[in-house]
């Protein structure tokens, strides 16, 4: 939806609201996706009990993990930044996240 509204020049504020549906989408698949207990590629494990796959729900690895890492970010966190780059006209970027998530993670906890 965002790089449609980017293409037929609907405004910033219309690309933002659009990147902040999709990141909030992923972050919650990315919660669900650490309740699941998913079937790992090991021959060793004896979890071939009818557990889902990546596959199964149409998902790769990088998906999965990047979803997984906007989760971790917490959400306060996240309405943060989109307060601040909503309020500074910039863009709402799904690599901004990331960035923040992984430097959250890392013990940087003073974001924007």
């Amino acid at each position: 939806m965002r790089i449609y509204a980017r293409q037929v020049g609907d405004s910033l504020e219309m690309q933002n609201m659009c990147c902040e549906i999709k990141l909030r989408a992923e972050r919650r698949g990315g919660e669900m996706l650490r309740e699941m207990e998913l079937r790992g590629g090991d021959r060793k494990s004896n979890s071939h009990d009818g557990s889902l796959k990546l596959s199964d729900m149409d998902l790769n690895l990088n998906q999965s993990s990047r979803w997984q890492l906007e989760a971790a970010l917490p959400e306060e966190k996240l309405d943060e930044y989109i307060a601040t780059q909503t309020a500074a006209k910039e863009e709402i970027t799904t690599a901004d996240v990331l960035r923040l998530a992984r430097s959250y993670l890392a013990g940087g906890r003073a974001m924007c």
